[in-house]
């Protein structure tokens, strides 16, 4: 049976687009599983490739759990949502609505991922099988987006584990050039942006972007390749990059400030932190400073070679969540875990730690066995 694809509806009019992989194997899980994207990427950022390929058999963490892992055994019910302007999610002309494009990460907490989980709920209600909680495996900001939804009243009672991979929470250890460019970007503009277009037209751009996404040598070029080319190809809010790009500035993941002209101003003239009054009126709500009070179990992995997301930035999310079960896992090829082993034979980057050559061997049955051991 081939994947099905539905669309849920956000209750400001965005129709989501929601593939489904029903369960391949007998034997069953009890609670679907949501995989989520990243930043400026579509599914394909978890879900790789044509379904039925040979790539999309290798490289899609949704076929890999949807078939019942490695050996084929207990297959989950995979749900792969693509957040509002990408994919099958574009219900807007961006040429003729640029006014719908004003979005940042804070309408995906708060209204797209309600609205996938709605939707999920209902359509199992009409099957006769109902669900309260979904396990929730996010890559980079999609696991930034679980942390931030889980610290509300309903992200608490929503999610029955999480997967975070490769999603940091604060930027302590972000590349100079990096900072730099974010400090570069434009600040206060909310537009349409064809991430892949403006890919294409800056060879140099797309270069820096490849260089910094994997670690050389471990993808195949012909899958970095279709994943820039496909994996792009949305057209988004560029307040999305411009909030991104504020939380690498203060170090801090947070919501979009409610008077971001003023608190642009103070955070440019760095006098935030030292009036305590001030940042308490103008700094908006920091997801990293109340992550106590994320409480789901959760699995957080990191690539030691990672140079967008820092494995010690994405530790700094396990080492502050008030969950009480949680685990840490870094790849890297001398790196051991609790019981001495070393997982993984090389220092996986952002990219590869799902799209390397080895992360069907490596990486997807960790995220697997921990997915079955939370049914």
């Amino acid at each position: 049976m081939k994947g099905e694809l539905y669309h849920a509806t956000t209750d400001d009019g965005w129709k989501l687009g929601v593939k489904r992989y029903r369960p391949k194997t007998q034997k069953q899980a009890p609670f679907p599983v949501v995989l989520c994207h990243g930043l400026a990427v579509n599914r394909y950022s978890v879900d790789f490739g044509i379904e039925g390929t040979k790539e999309w058999q290798q490289y899609s963490l949704a076929a890999f759990l949807s078939q019942g892992g490695s050996k084929k055994q207990t297959s989950f019910d995979v749900w792969v949502p693509e957040l509002r302007g990408r994919g099958d999610s574009q219900t807007f002309d961006h040429w003729n609505h640029p006014e719908r494009f004003v979005w940042s990460l804070d309408e995906y907490v708060e209204k797209d991922i309600p609205a996938v989980l709605s939707f999920i709920k209902q359509r199992y209600a009409k099957e006769k099988h109902p669900v309260k909680k979904v396990l929730w495996v996010g890559k980079s900001m999609g696991g930034m987006l679980a942390y931030a939804y889980g610290q509300t009243p309903a992200g608490r009672t929503a999610f029955k584990g999480c997967v975070i991979i490769a999603s940091p929470v604060v930027f302590s250890h972000s590349k100079q050039y990096i900072r730099l460019l974010v400090r570069l970007l434009p600040r206060r503009i909310a537009g349409p942006v064809r991430v892949g277009d403006r890919l294409e037209e800056n060879t140099m751009l797309a270069h820096l972007i490849q260089d910094v996404i994997v670690q050389k040598g471990n993808i195949e070029k012909r899958i970095l390749d279709q994943y820039v080319r496909n994996g792009f190809a949305d057209t988004i809010s560029s307040k999305v990059i411009n909030h991104f790009a504020l939380c690498v500035r203060r170090n801090d993941f947070t919501k979009y400030p409610r008077r971001p002209w003023v608190y642009d101003i103070l955070d440019t003239l760095g006098i935030l932190d030292s009036y305590p009054w001030l940042k308490q009126r103008y700094a908006p709500y920091s997801y990293t400073d109340h992550l106590d009070k994320f409480n789901t179990p959760c699995l957080i992995l990191a690539g030691k070679g990672d140079d967008l997301a820092h494995y010690e930035d994405v530790k700094y999310g396990f080492d502050h969540i008030g969950s009480k079960e949680k685990t840490f896992l870094l790849f890297g090829k001398h790196v051991k875990d609790s019981q001495g082993n070393i997982i993984s034979s090389f220092d996986y980057g952002h990219l590869d730690i799902n799209l390397g050559e080895k992360a069907r061997d490596e990486v997807f049955p960790i995220i697997y066995d921990w997915l079955i051991s939370h049914c």
